[in-house]
């Protein structure tokens, strides 16, 4: 073997089995590491240029996460503001929040829907104060501060409190 408390300086190194190394090792030019199955690392691997995982995502210099097939998020996904989360093809649903509002947009050319396969789809405050109520099969329910002012019937339509058509009441509450 060599042995040497000094920098050995070699012009070529071949290693047939195993090689281990006690502190860190630089290389100057390319690391080419055939046959690859598995890099362990114990500590945090930092790359200068992209990385490529398998055949499905690829994590640019810039932090970017480019992914193919179903990503599953443990704990959350979070987001700056104005950063949409985008889905479709051709970018066809957007959901962000600009700092001040939150939005949701329909940009392709069909329809935004809200479906229910429970008992409906509820429009609520974030005190959980109901705006719209639309029960399957059933009433649509409009509220106004919390006080319910219209509602579908099978017979048609219920209003409670006064009713105006062009500035004319043609219903009040009291009859």
């Amino acid at each position: 073997g060599i042995g040497s408390t000094e920098t050995v300086t070699l012009d070529g190194l071949s290693v047939i089995n195993d090689g281990s190394f006690g502190g860190n090792l630089t290389v100057g030019g390319v690391l080419t590491y055939e046959d690859v199955t598995n890099v362990d690392s114990v500590g945090v691997i930092t790359a200068r240029a992209g990385v490529l995982v398998g055949s499905g995502i690829t994590l640019s210099k810039d932090g970017d996460i480019f992914a193919t097939g179903i990503t599953t998020v443990g704990t959350g996904l979070s987001m700056a503001d104005s950063v949409p989360a985008t889905f479709g093809d051709s970018g066809d649903l957007k959901i962000s929040h600009n700092g001040t509002d939150s939005l949701i947009q329909d940009l392709g050319t069909g329809n935004l829907k809200l479906s229910s396969n429970g008992a409906g789809v509820i429009i609520e405050k974030s005190d959980a104060e109901p705006m719209v109520r639309a029960y399957t099969d059933g009433a649509v329910e409009l509220f106004h501060d919390n006080s319910k002012k219209l509602e579908t019937t099978s017979d048609g339509v219920t209003v409670t409190g006064d009713l105006f058509i062009d500035d004319k009441i043609v219903h009040t509450g009291d009859t």
